[in-house]
């Protein structure tokens, strides 16, 4: 588990340019409904809404504990996420 959690994974996902496979054929609608059937462009929308930041639970607790009293605090970084989040009603 650490070293998934110590990745940045990257997807790759091919595209058709045409439905005839033939060579320098590049179909805008084939591609267009490709990449919103896979959930291309939704990722985009998300990713330029400004989503993309990815953080553990330890990172998340690290950077945010000190906006919970020393009352709130616990010492484990999912209670500290959670309980951040729960403070400011942010959905989880």
């Amino acid at each position: 588990m650490h070293q998934l959690e110590s990745t940045t994974p990257h997807f790759i996902r091919c595209i058709k340019p045409n439905t005839k496979k033939l060579p320098g054929i590049y179909d805008n609608e084939v591609v267009l409904q490709q990449l919103r059937c896979c959930g291309v462009l939704e990722a985009v929308r998300i990713s330029r809404a400004g989503y993309p930041t990815r953080m553990n639970h330890q990172e998340f607790s690290r950077r945010y504990e000190f906006l919970l009293s020393e009352t709130d605090v616990s010492r484990d970084p999912l209670s500290i996420s959670v309980a951040v989040l729960q403070k400011f009603n942010i959905p989880f």
